[in-house]
C-alpha cells in the first residue's frame, strides 16, 4: 500500500484522489503519508555544487484569505 501511495504522489494525485483511488479514507492516508516520511533520510548536500528546488505552497483554512485581487 505504501508503494502505492508513493507511486500516486509522484504522478502528481491530490490527497482525496489517492484515498479514492485506493479505497481508503483521507485520515487512513494522511497517516500513512505521515509515516511514509517520517522515514526519509535526508541525502548529503555538497559544498559548491548547484541544487534545483521546486516550490510548494500549501493552504491553511479558507483559500480566499490568501488572494489579494
Amino acid at each position: 500500500m505504501n508503494q502505492q501511495i508513493i507511486l500516486l504522489t509522484k504522478e502528481g494525485l491530490g490527497i482525496r484522489c489517492t484515498a479514492r483511488v485506493l479505497r481508503i479514507l483521507v485520515t487512513t492516508l494522511l497517516k500513512r503519508i505521515i509515516s511514509i516520511t517520517e522515514r526519509i533520510v535526508q541525502p548529503p548536500i555538497a559544498i559548491g555544487k548547484s541544487y534545483e528546488v521546486d516550490e510548494m505552497r500549501t493552504y491553511i483554512g479558507k483559500k480566499k484569505a490568501n488572494y489579494t485581487g
